[in-house]
């Protein structure tokens, strides 16, 4: 998805993301450690700019969380304050995936990302204070420009690390340079509408959902890659 997107296209977005942020799943849990899932409709993540961890923590799929994040967490909210306010959905409607989709746990969202979110958020709205879709830029001139705020500021924007096995050392992004490429390819990956047998990572619940594939709820991994193989052939062929 490149960033020419038609208005009509971003507007059908947002149409998602608010449709999304307007409820909720809840899990119910068994002993067996499998679970029911109820469709709660409350617009909190939708209307609500800064998300309360205290608000999270009552949703039963994060009771367990709430202790272990109280101890580490010093965050207790996220801030969603672009100044176009169809960014800030289309930014929560990426946090609310990853947040229900069990890809981040609370302590991940509400701590190093939050402090990336709150830096994310002072960098778009001093370099592109009229953009209203993350969709809108381009990805590597946004990057670049992003590494350099970032610098900036006295914000470390890589690491170096050595490989255990043979001792070499290489260069990395840190976490909070990687976070705009992060979002932007969740975003990407969000919004793909086809079906999951042309994807390259099938997510399990979708499966189930679609073709009433079974898979083992009690596990929180739910996802099957393909992305590391490059043959096309031999792709396809492992996904038959």
């Amino acid at each position: 998805m490149s960033k020419f997107v038609s208005v009509n296209k971003t507007n059908g977005h947002l149409l998602k993301y608010i449709g999304e942020l307007s409820s909720y799943d809840q899990k119910e849990f068994k002993e067996d450690g499998s679970f029911i899932i109820n469709n709660i409709e409350n617009p909190y993540f939708l209307e609500e700019n800064d998300w309360k961890l205290d608000i999270l923590c009552t949703i039963s799929n994060f009771s367990d969380e709430y202790a272990r994040v109280i101890e580490t967490s010093t965050c207790r909210n996220l801030s969603f304050s672009f100044m176009c306010s169809s960014l800030s959905t289309e930014v929560k409607f990426i946090f609310y995936k990853k947040i229900f989709n069990d890809e981040w746990r609370l302590n991940t969202a509400f701590g190093h990302h939050s402090t990336c979110l709150r830096r994310f958020t002072d960098f778009i709205n001093k370099t592109y204070p009229k953009v209203e879709s993350l969709l809108e830029l381009d990805p590597i001139k946004t990057n670049i420009k992003w590494i350099n705020y970032l610098q900036s500021i006295g914000v470390r924007t890589h690491k170096i690390n050595t490989n255990k096995d043979n001792g070499y050392t290489y260069e990395t992004k840190t976490q909070t340079a990687a976070f705009f490429n992060l979002i932007l390819k969740a975003l990407i990956t969000y919004l793909d509408d086809r079906i999951e047998w042309e994807k390259d990572r099938w997510d399990m619940r979708n499966l189930y959902r679609d073709f009433g594939i079974p898979y083992n709820e009690s596990k929180a991994n739910y996802y099957i890659y393909f992305s590391s193989i490059e043959n096309p052939h031999l792709k396809d062929g492992f996904k038959r």
